[in-house]
This record gives C-alpha cells, structure tokens and sequence, in this order.
C-alpha cells in the first residue's frame, strides 16, 4: 500500500482506525478514500438503536446502587440454596424470598404469579404461601395511610397498578414494623409508580435478592459501554464528515440485490455495506477490512472482473511507519491496543517482541510480565481458549513460534 492509493475502507476498518484514534490520519494519507455507500446510513441507525436502549432502565439501577450503599434497601444471599419441586413452577428466586418470610416478614408480589414454561397461560396455585404473600396494593395503601405519598401520587399508582395487579384474597396488612422481601416484578412496578424508596424508609426493613444488585450492577455498566460507543460513533461521523468536505472521501457504487422471496436474514445481509464494495471495485487499489474471512484472500474481484488488493489495518499502520507518520514507538503502541482490544490472530514481529522485552523491568534476574507482554502472551491462547482456531490459520502460529525464538536468539 502506498499513499497514491485510491483504498476502499470496509465498515469494520473504520471502526477499527477509529478505536485506534488515527482515522482522519488515514483519511489525509491516501490519494482517496472509498466509503460503501450505505456506512453512514448503518452509523446513523446504530446511533439511534444505542439511544433508545432504556435510558429509565439505567435511572433505575443507580437507584437500587444508591438505596443498596446507603443500607435502605438489604440483600438476599444467594449462598447455600437448593433446588426444590415448587422452584421448578415459580422459580428459585421466590421460593427464597418466601421461605425467608416464613420466619419474619412478608413477600410482596402481584397476584397471580404463572407458572414457568406455561407462556402466561397458567397460573401457579400459591395456597401453600398464603401466610407469606401481600401484594403491591397493600403497599400503596399502607404508604398513603401513612401520610408517605401526595394524592397525586396515590392517584397515579392506583391506576397503574389495577391494571398489573389483581391481589391477593388474603394479602396481609402492611405495618411499619413489617420485614418486607419483593421480587423484581414488584422492584419493577413500584419504582415505576414511585413508591419504592419511600417504602425503604417507612418499614423496618426491604429485601430484595441479591441478584437484584448484580443486574442494577450490569446495567450500570451496559450505559457506561453506550455512551463510549456513543461517543467513538460521533468521533467517526465527525471524521467521515472532514472527508466528504474535503473531497478525499468518495462512495462506491450502491448494489441493489434482488429482494423477491428472501427471508429477512437474507435481506440484512444483502443490504450490508460491503456489498456495495464487493460490487464495483472499478477504481480501486486496495480494500481494507478487519474482517478475517475477508481479508484472508490477497485480492478481491467484482463481477465485472475488476481486482483490488485486500489489506487490513496492519497494513495501514505499517504504511504510516513506512512514511514517517509513525514512529517506532507510536507504531508498537497501536499493535500493542490491537492486541488488547482483543483482535484475533494478531502478527507478532521479531523487533516488536525485542522492543517489548527490553522495555520490561528485571527483577532478581526474573523478567516481570509487562502489559504488552502479557497481550502478546493472551493473543497466543485466545484461540485456544475460545475454539475459534481453524487449520488454515496454522502459518500464523507457526511464524508466532518462529519469532519468539528468534528473539530469544537476539535479546
């Protein structure tokens, strides 16, 4: 690859270049940059998907975390249960909480409960935890007596929850004395109507399962991963965008399959961006993708005979060390972000290996793991560890064998 290059960038190049933050520096380095015509459109409905995934859902787990740390709200453990024949009906979880109630309190849980597998269709018969059972009616009853919610609240709650919950015929009354265990059913509703974190501060205690905080935990974390994802996407559109302006981005010819009796798999797959470029290559030098059933070939060829050079980011990152844009260190550190990325198959070189030893601290005449090394090291495994090796990546181990040798030899 050489800088006069007119190179196609495949959707999961540019993701890549632009995790590696050097995205807008390839743009500037070719003579010309081809996007397949529907990448931004696959960006935008990306963006989009990420936006609308529950924002009230992670509202809701910080919540739980706030009420949780501040001891308002207890935990259930999980530590030493056993499977039994009413868990196979209800599930484990609430047969837990209701023998945890048998000893002192009561479970709050909408009325009826259905049975597992039944499709919503048949409901469980709860008779033998009647001593244990209150539904979220009584919850709302019992914080408006105590003066805990305003009428508008009362009022709002009430509406919704006839509409979810058909109570008990013996639900038990609800006093501030009261051991409460709820479910994640009722976790659900009464936050929802808000009158969960003022029933953690108007009875003596709330628990709930533990696994209440590891989901609250996940979700957490899930809305940390859609706001960095948010973030690399505007990065990318921000790039893209310079290009088109520039004039150095130009879009591949649209490929339009026929349509006619395809399921919808189908239809998604013929409808992805590739396509476009696998289409028409007229004009094209070379095609980057990350994609290791793509680039394991050393060309592409359209139907209309046209061939390209198919490259990966590799290639790239080696052109930008060829020319001076990187220099050895820069170059080993977007190798070494690859690797920990988690890139299959990465390529090991003999210098690289070296660069990276030398660098590592000795300690008693012991090497110690530096992070780059421990990437290289996992890169080996990942394979292995993940049954994703097939024999025709055989080469790759082979030569990753050849040059830790060979740096043995040399450091």
């Amino acid at each position: 690859m050489t800088g006069d290059m007119t190179v196609a960038l495949d959707i999961t190049a540019v993701l890549t270049l632009s995790h590696l933050g050097i995205l807008r520096q390839v743009i500037d380095h070719f003579h010309h940059i081809v996007l397949a015509s529907r990448t931004l459109g696959l960006l935008f409905a990306e963006r989009q998907f990420l936006r609308v995934q529950q924002p009230s859902q992670i509202a809701k787990a910080s919540r739980l975390q706030v009420l949780i740390s501040s001891g308002q709200l207890k935990l259930l453990r999980r530590l030493g249960r056993k499977r039994t024949p009413a868990g196979k009906e209800i599930g484990e979880d609430l047969v837990a909480l209701l023998e945890a109630a048998r000893a002192n309190g009561l479970v709050v849980r909408s009325a009826p409960v259905m049975k597992l597998g039944s499709y919503l269709e048949e409901s469980a018969d709860m008779g033998a935890y009647s001593d244990e059972l209150t539904d979220m009616l009584s919850v709302l009853s019992f914080l408006s007596n105590e003066g805990k919610i305003d009428a508008e609240t009362t009022r709002k709650a009430a509406r919704y929850l006839h509409q979810v919950d058909r109570g008990w015929s013996s639900a038990h009354r609800i006093e501030a004395s009261s051991t409460l265990y709820l479910d994640d059913l009722a976790v659900t509703y009464l936050d929802f109507v808000e009158l969960f974190e003022p029933l953690t501060r108007a009875v003596d205690a709330v628990y709930v399962d533990e696994g209440v905080k590891e989901t609250s935990t996940q979700t957490i974390r899930f809305g940390e991963q859609v706001n960095h994802l948010l973030d690399e996407i505007e990065s990318i559109r921000s790039a893209l965008v310079y290009g088109i302006e520039s004039g150095r981005i130009i879009f591949s010819a649209r490929h339009f399959p026929e349509q006619e009796g395809k399921d919808e798999e189908e239809d998604m797959f013929a409808s992805a961006p590739t396509l476009d470029l696998l289409s028409d290559l007229t004009g094209i030098d070379a095609v980057v993708t990350d994609d290791r059933f793509l680039n394991k070939l050393p060309a592409w060829t359209d139907g209309t005979k046209h061939s390209a050079s198919a490259a990966s980011t590799i290639d790239v990152l080696a052109e930008l060390r060829r020319t001076g844009k990187f220099d050895e260190g820069t170059y080993w550190a977007a190798r070494d972000k690859l690797r920990r990325s988690g890139f299959y198959a990465m390529p090991l070189e003999v210098n690289e290996l070296v660069y990276h030893v030398t660098a590592a601290a000795i300690d008693n005449l012991h090497l110690r793991e530096s992070p780059e090394l421990w990437a290289i090291r996992e890169s080996i495994a990942m394979p292995i560890l993940n049954n994703a090796f097939v024999i025709a990546e055989t080469p790759w181990l082979t030569n990753m064998r050849f040059v830790i040798l060979k740096a043995i030899h040399q450091v």
